[in-house]
């Protein structure tokens, strides 16, 4: 008897590989400094826990709860995860495409 495993096409493998991609708060911040979407003074302030100024209107768009939420959840986390609602929100806010916010995380395929 032969088994036969499928193998995941491309499409399965970089929903996979974008489900598991993840770095750590600062490296997303120098990650995201380098692509220009964060200026230097933003990026210190936000590896250090604070929200980056240039991302506080992202927070006139949530409701006074998820505001709560996002900006104790960003002063608190070690990791940035590439599928988290957050960072697809605040992706689609700073208009990064899928592309985009691959290359920030390393994902290549």
């Amino acid at each position: 008897m032969i088994i036969k495993i499928k193998q995941p096409d491309s499409a399965e493998l970089l929903a996979q590989t974008r489900a598991s991609a993840y770095m750590t708060r600062i490296d997303f911040c120098i990650a995201m400094a380098r692509a220009g979407v964060l200026t230097h003074a933003d990026a210190v302030a936000s590896a250090r826990g604070a929200w980056p100024e240039a991302m506080a209107t992202f927070l006139d768009y949530l409701d006074a709860e998820q505001r709560l939420d996002a900006q104790i959840e960003w002063a608190a986390c070690d990791t940035v995860q590439r599928m988290h609602p957050f960072m697809l929100s605040l992706a689609s806010w700073l208009g990064m495409s899928d592309e985009d916010v691959d290359a920030i995380f390393g994902v290549t395929l």
